[in-house]
């Protein structure tokens, strides 16, 4: 090969130079038109930044309404992740069990869709009794928050954090024998063989409904992030004072009233439902749901359905069962059951025990 001259490199620099030179101008063109007609350049666009102020009160009991339509705006924002949301919690006063798991399953959907860790803001403006609950029941443990604030000394309640499961995943029992475990490290239940039993067998029936009813398996566009939400939130609590033992699980499946329908046809569901005396709405699909088992597989050993869910309640001392699903209410206490109607509806599914633990002798409650 023929060693450059001097000149010859000259005249190369030269040259490249001024390629250089061009194509710069040639971007900032294409750069200074693409502002004239975006108003500014895609790359330096700053997301529209929406502060959403919590409500004083977050109840599926005291301020349903109010409740479900702020869950509805974070579900949208979610989906919508131009904008850059701040949620405001320093206007929030109260929270019940419920709701702060149906809240904890849209912060988790949000954080997952949008990939980030998210910041607690002005803590110090928090109520000091929402933060202490919050903070004990996981939340910043779950979110994965970067800066999580000091865990308070724990009170009279006893909490399973918060945790999630997927839907899609195999339910072997693995699960739900964790979570049980847990729950009977915090308040004792290992004592009564047949709450024990029943409790296993309900927290089962839960992540199967989750697993085999609550999502549609359908493609679309989303369908990476759709199949990455399908997801089933529980958590548990145990009270010192009261001897309460309260269980929750969640997900934002179709409902079961919506399920009802895919499993039978309009007459056979018109039969069913005339033969039990419950009307075509969601407090009826529900309670049809209730004795029927609500499994569509065929299978005996997933037969029990539903049933499985109530048995722990049936059998349980002073034993609670609440399903709100769709556009109804399902409750079970004191051997009677009930339903209302939901407006607005409820997204996905919501199951909750409640028990009375049995005392000993000394009249102190087994376990801690």
């Amino acid at each position: 090969m023929r060693k450059l001259s001097e000149k010859r490199k000259s005249q190369l620099l030269r040259h490249a130079k001024r390629e250089h030179d061009r194509r710069k101008k040639e971007r900032r063109k294409r750069y200074w038109r693409r502002v004239a007609k975006l108003g500014r350049p895609a790359r330096q666009r700053i997301k529209e930044q929406v502060t959403l102020k919590l409500p004083a009160i977050l109840s599926f009991d005291s301020a349903y309404r109010q409740t479900v339509d702020f869950l509805d705006k974070l579900h949208f924002f979610s989906d919508h992740q131009e904008t850059s949301l701040y949620l405001d919690f320093t206007t929030l006063q109260h929270i019940g069990p419920a709701a702060s798991l149906a809240l904890v399953a849209e912060l988790d959907r949000w954080r997952t869709i949008g990939k980030f860790r998210p910041r607690v803001m002005e803590v110090d403006q928090w109520d000091k009794e929402i933060l202490a609950l919050l903070s004990q029941m996981g939340l910043f443990q779950l979110l994965e928050v970067v800066n999580p604030p000091k865990m308070p000394e724990p009170g009279s309640l006893r909490f399973i954090k918060f945790r999630s499961h997927q839907a899609y995943s195999v339910v072997d029992g693995a699960l739900a024998e964790k979570l049980r475990n847990d729950l009977n490290e915090i308040s004792g239940l290992d004592q009564s063989v047949s709450d024990k039993d029943n409790l296993y067998r309900g927290l089962t029936e839960a992540m199967l409904n989750v697993r085999n009813h609550a999502y549609r398996k359908e493609s679309g566009k989303r369908l990476d992030i759709e199949t990455r939400m399908r997801k089933g939130w529980m958590f548990g609590a145990y009270d010192q004072r009261s001897q309460r033992l309260t269980c929750a699980f969640y997900d934002m499946g179709v409902g079961i009233p919506v399920r009802m329908r895919e499993m039978y046809s309009p007459g056979n569901l018109t039969i069913l439902l005339t033969d039990l005396g419950f009307k075509n709405d969601g407090p009826g699909l529900i309670r049809a749901a209730m004795r029927t088992g609500g499994t569509r597989t065929g299978k005996s050993h997933r037969g029990r359905g539903l049933k499985g869910i109530k048995r722990f309640a049936e059998e349980a001392s002073d034993g609670q069962l609440r399903i709100l699903s769709d556009t109804g209410q399902y409750l079970y206490i004191n051997d009677r059951d009930a339903s209302k109607p939901l407006s607005p509806p409820l997204r996905g599914t919501l199951i909750q025990w409640e028990i009375t633990l049995p005392q000993n002798q000394k009249g102190q409650c087994d376990g801690i």
